[in-house]
């Protein structure tokens, strides 16, 4: 991953895959994922990314804001 931009989605989605494979719960990552993918416009997925962080840290607005 060496000497690529952290500005591109691809690349933020295959760190924030690979994060969610050694913790699948962690909220932050579900709500990176589901911005990527809604970036991305796979909407089904950002969703489901979005609402599994919101149910994780329910009381969280960072999880309400993505």
């Amino acid at each position: 991953m060496a000497g690529r931009d952290l500005s591109d989605g691809a690349l933020t989605y295959e760190v924030t895959n690979e994060a969610l494979r050694l913790r699948p719960n962690h909220s932050g990552a579900l709500g990176c994922l589901g911005t990527v993918l809604r970036r991305q416009r796979r909407l089904e997925e950002a969703t489901s990314a979005l609402g599994r962080a919101v149910k994780l840290t329910p009381d969280s607005a960072q999880a309400h804001l993505h």
